[in-house]
């Protein structure tokens, strides 16, 4: 307790239902387990249950709460995520049926979209039955929408198979809680981590063991709330335990993380907020840090400033950005450096179809390899069935049949269909001109003829259209022969282990820190999105901004203009025009 500041102390003494908002860096997760501890060791008998949001973050504050507690104190403490609670209540209820593996939900949900009377993407059908499911609202019937017909469609499918998904397992388990016909867990405390993220029915599973008499916890930051295209009540939802519970509030407002400029600009940033809880957000580090504005003129001139700064040393260094797309440029550039780099939360430049379809084409030339031209025929839209057509039936290497003999593919190929044939009898042209070209050491002419194929096969608005121009471009200023370029740019991607560079979205970097963060295109008309609530996107850049310990760099295009958040956060004077 003598470690702890003022406002932790407070939060763990506190007595009755509380709300504390911790600000990012705040040391929450350690006050729960002071928290714990402390209610553990002063009732013997005490029974403790703590809530979180994943499997990973529910093993995390087990081992911390013990690591207060001590072992003997293991019976006494059952923490988990809100759907297996759920599931393990209605277990004991008898109420529990199978759950629906994700293939089997997915073709419920498909289902329901095809058989409504009024037409819906499977897209809106998926978005309409798990907005239903978050609410405690009695869904809307049939005839109100395609939502709502889709809702009911594939609850009918989900009954008649006798499964429940998730979103079930917690409903039920609130409905039959409220009937009697399940029982609240029986503990004396609940500690809830993450509080803002919940929904309208994992919050009437917390205030059923509220008002069975559990004192409840919750420990949240609304101005993280970033979750509400999932349903979370953020703000909302604080404010109602707050009236509902007549809950007490503990601030704990105190920055460890980030140093001086970081935090302060942040704070300015989040103040231009109206929804939030009143709380300051005051920093702890003396040293000054840095904070740096630029603006280049293109995605490629803010790649190549990134690759200067990963050159520095990759490592506790991550980029952040809006939308995974903007994230391309900088995987292409980390990976012609052979720098150290992981990417989550979206998929990897090199999974799309038309990056694999340049670099298995370039393949097959540089080592006269089959693989390569399977995988550009996929791209080119070659049918599975006429795939199996098109192979040698003598298993010999594809391309150097193509190249032997270009006009008369495989004998099978008869059965492909024309549109399969001439496909191939093109491709194998081109590769006839690429392989002569290779072979008198034209590399450059291989490498723009083979992503102008690529691009021919795309919509000129389409994304990776771009991507192929990088690529190309890319490889050009590449030294070395072809094999060595290619070699080059696949050796960061075969590391396994997440070390190196950080790549990911801004929501999929909430909960993480570095000491150096670069956060991609703050600029107008991609952050703040403009399909997103302003004041979302704000706590959005926000969460981006606290991630950084002590460096933080922030980019956007010059032909887009600066994102209102920079001058909110009163750094947009600061900017360098870099390119």
């Amino acid at each position: 307790m003598n470690s702890l500041n003022p406002h932790q102390q407070k939060a763990v003494l506190a007595t009755g239902h509380c709300l504390v908002t911790a600000c990012p860096g705040s040391g929450k997760t350690r006050v729960l387990a002071v928290r714990a501890a402390r209610l553990l060791e002063l009732h013997p008998n005490g029974k403790l249950l703590a809530v979180t949001f994943t499997r990973d973050a529910a093993t995390s504050l087990k081992e911390r709460i013990l690591e207060q507690a001590g072992e003997t104190a293991r019976q006494r403490v059952a923490v988990g995520t809100l759907h297996s609670l759920a599931l393990t209540q209605l277990k004991r209820a008898g109420q529990f049926k199978r759950l629906a593996s994700p293939a089997e939900q997915s073709l419920f949900m498909r289902r329901a979209s095809e058989h409504t009377r009024e037409p819906i993407s499977l897209e809106d059908a998926v978005g309409a039955i798990e907005h239903i499911k978050s609410c405690m609202d009695t869904p809307p019937p049939p005839h109100t929408g395609p939502g709502a017909e889709a809702y009911h469609l594939y609850q009918g499918y989900m009954d008649q198979a006798g499964m429940l998904d998730f979103a079930d397992l917690l409903l039920l388990a609130v409905l039959s809680m409220r009937d009697g016909s399940a029982t609240p867990y029986r503990a004396d405390w609940l500690l809830v981590d993450e509080a803002q993220d919940m929904d309208e029915v994992q919050m009437a599973w917390v205030e059923a063991h509220s008002k069975s008499g559990v004192e409840t916890m919750l420990v949240a930051d609304d101005d993280q709330a970033i979750y509400g295209w999932r349903h979370a009540m953020g703000y909302k939802g604080l404010t109602l335990f707050l009236q509902n519970m007549k809950a007490g509030l503990v601030t704990l407002p105190l920055n460890y993380r980030c140093d001086k400029q970081i935090i302060e600009s942040a704070a300015r940033l989040i103040h231009f907020n109206q929804e939030r809880v009143p709380k300051a957000v005051e920093g702890v580090a003396t040293e000054p840090g840095l904070v740096r504005v630029l603006s280049f003129e293109d995605r490629i001139a803010e790649a190549d400033a990134v690759i200067q700064e990963a050159l520095k040393g990759h490592k506790e260094f991550a980029v952040l950005a809006r939308t995974n797309q903007l994230l391309d440029a900088v995987e292409l550039k980390l990976s012609a450096h052979g720098i150290p780099y992981y990417r989550t939360g979206g998929k990897s430049l090199w999974d799309r179809e038309a990056p694999a379809a340049v670099l298995g084409l370039l393949q097959a030339v540089s080592e006269k390899s089959h693989a390569g031209i399977v995988t550009a025929l996929h791209f080119a839209g070659t049918r599975v069935t006429a795939m199996d057509a098109l192979m040698p039936s003598d298993n010999s290497n594809l391309y150097r049949k193509l190249i032997a003999n270009m006009n008369e593919p495989p004998a099978k190929a008869a059965k492909a269909g024309s549109l399969e044939r001439e496909r191939l009898i093109g491709l194998a042209r081109l590769c006839r001109e690429w392989d002569e070209l290779f072979t008198q050491g034209r590399t450059s002419l291989v490498i723009a003829g083979v992503a102008l194929w690529a691009r021919s096969h795309l919509q000129p608005q389409h994304p990776e259209h771009q991507i192929c121009d990088w690529l190309s471009e890319t490889l050009l200023r590449m030294r070395g022969s072809l094999p060595e370029r290619l070699r080059v740019l696949q050796r960061p991607r075969k590391r396994k282990s997440q070390e190196g560079v950080a790549l990911m979205t801004l929501h999929s970097s909430k909960g993480l820190e570095w000491d150096r963060v670069w956060l991609l295109g703050v600029e107008t008309g991609v952050l703040p999105h403009p399909d997103s609530p302003l004041e979302e996107e704000r706590r959005l850049c926000y969460v981006g901004m606290t991630r950084a310990r002590h460096e933080l760099h922030l980019s956007w295009k010059a032909s887009a203009g600066p994102s209102q958040f920079l001058e909110e956060a009163g750094i947009l004077g600061a900017c360098n025009p870099a390119a």
